[in-house]
């Protein structure tokens, strides 16, 4: 907001909250253009309000807090230099950094790190299909879904699009298996012990029937697959591109400043 703390001679006042004062000039500079007359008159008085309250609580916070507990000249000028190499660094970034990365890059960083990830939550391999209970077609997808493969893929997935609500299909995908019960009402009290007794579960309500095949899982605590963990790793892998990137920017800019005499110890 403006300091609006100046004498202006022959200005319009407007407000005035201690030292401070608020000019026409100064809300002219920030009404916005094409404003209908209704919309102008509360635009003023939010301004005004708004001014009056953030230079009261300007006012007291100078009163209560002395000079040299602020240190604002440092703490501006530390903050626009933070912001000018951060900037810097931005641009240079963009412009240098290699963000293409290879999948044994990737599976190289997978196997010297795969104990640092370790699974927080269990995850499965899953195909469902989830049908009207009426629906003419629940032997066909019962008998397709137990023996889902590559071979009747194409069947049931024909029969996923033209009959079921709801459908996942892709079972060689990992997913969380919390996110699985948010689309299927499976009740258990123990995860893993479902997991490890069950690979295919039917589910009967009122409308639906739902058909489940699990032909994968891995609990919690163990060792995560490079699959689920792929993204993540890309994005370590480009993190520490970056904080190469920058090491090295800085420590050329400071031989090409020393070898050109630009740095002095007095």
């Amino acid at each position: 907001m403006i300091s609006c703390n100046k004498k202006k001679s022959g200005e319009v006042k407007l407000a005035s909250a201690y030292e401070f004062t608020l000019y026409q000039s100064d809300l002219e500079s920030v009404m916005p253009k094409k404003i209908s007359k209704s919309d102008s008159i509360i635009f003023v008085q939010n301004y005004i309000n708004h001014w009056l309250q953030e230079r009261t609580l300007i006012h007291f916070s100078k009163s209560n807090i002395d000079d040299d507990e602020l240190h604002l000249d440092k703490q501006i000028e530390d903050y626009k230099n933070s912001l000018l190499i951060y900037s810097y660094q931005k641009k240079f970034i963009e412009q240098k950094l290699d963000t293409l990365i290879y999948d044994k890059e990737i599976e190289d960083y997978y196997n010297a790190h795969n104990q640092d990830f370790q699974l927080k939550d269990n995850i499965v391999k899953v195909a469902f299909l989830k049908m009207d209970k009426r629906s003419k077609n629940l032997k066909e997808a019962r008998k397709l879904l137990k023996e889902f493969n590559e071979s009747n893929k194409n069947k049931i997935s024909d029969l996923a699009e033209r009959y079921a609500d709801n459908y996942f299909l892709d079972n060689n995908a990992w997913i969380l298996f919390d996110d699985l019960l948010k689309e299927i009402p499976i009740q258990t009290y123990n995860q893993e012990e479902f997991l490890r007794n069950n690979t295919f579960v039917e589910l009967t309500d009122s409308l639906y029937t739902t058909f489940v095949k699990i032909s994968g899982f891995k609990t919690k605590e163990s060792v995560s697959p490079l699959s689920f963990e792929y993204e993540r790793i890309r994005m370590i892998i480009l993190s520490k591109r970056k904080q190469e990137l920058l090491k090295k920017l800085e420590a050329d800019i400071f031989k090409e400043a020393q070898e050109s005499g630009s740095t002095h110890i007095y």
